[in-house]
């Protein structure tokens, strides 16, 4: 929807909008420990979010499709072979990216505790650690419709600082935690959008064909990955979960 509503010249910053609202899911989780959860307790937590969410569903509903601004070329049955491995190989990575992130969101407040940070400070860390990646996602989004820069560099860089970020939160220390956790969850975690939009230009024609193949694989890393940490976590501590996760 995104590639046919919206002019190509704000792509990067359109999908890094719609992104946002991923870490945002972050954000409002980590507000909402010292707000709700600890004050009217964690089930009114969970049905506050879940009134939130059917209230958001009446707009949505509502939404008409708006007039296409931009044409399709190259159906999906016109792809070579280079463009099917392409798209795999970016399904592969976003795997393994999206499974060590999404660990250390999962776990990112349980390991604030085991360094002695109280339930409320780790819920803020958390949401500050959204905040900044939802942030990152609209700003990196801006500078690719800039040009002088690609996306496939960004999304590099911030999977370096995302790898960094975790080996940071694997030292037993509470500084090395909470600047691990704003490195992997913030800055770290900005690449989601950038690969929207890099898909939309790979596969112009069948940017929805092109799109499922990679969320595939980025949505087995986003349900294993936290399976795989949490039973790294079941022996030990959160230091055992976030070293898996770099690896």
């Amino acid at each position: 929807m995104l590639v046919t509503h919206i002019p190509a010249a704000s792509c990067g910053l359109a999908f890094g909008v719609k992104q946002a609202a991923v870490p945002v899911t972050g954000l409002v989780a980590g507000v909402s420990i010292p707000l709700v959860a600890l004050t009217l307790g964690w089930s009114m937590a969970f049905l506050l979010m879940a009134v939130l969410g059917m209230l958001v569903l009446v707009p949505v509903a509502r939404t008409r499709t708006m007039p296409v601004v931009m044409g399709t070329t190259r159906p999906a049955g016109q792809w070579d072979t280079q463009m099917r491995s392409a798209l795999v190989l970016m399904a592969a990575m976003t795997m393994f990216a999206g499974g060590a992130v999404t660990s250390a969101v999962a776990f990112a407040v349980i390991g604030a505790l085991e360094r002695g940070i109280a339930v409320g400070p780790a819920g803020v860390i958390l949401a500050v650690g959204s905040a900044l990646g939802a942030a990152t996602r609209i700003v990196i989004g801006g500078v690719v419709d800039r040009g002088g820069v690609s996306a496939l560099s960004l999304i590099q860089t911030a999977l370096i600082v995302c790898a960094v970020g975790l080996s940071l939160m694997a030292i037993p220390t509470t500084w090395s935690y909470v600047v691990g956790v704003l490195l992997a969850v913030g800055l770290g975690w900005g690449w989601p959008g950038l690969v929207h939009f890099l898909i939309s230009h790979m596969a112009p024609g069948a940017t929805a064909a092109a799109t499922g193949i990679v969320q595939t694989g980025t949505y087995i890393g986003n349900t294993i990955g936290p399976v795989l940490t949490g039973v790294a976590l079941s022996p030990a501590d959160s230091r055992a979960g976030v070293t898996a996760a770099v690896g």
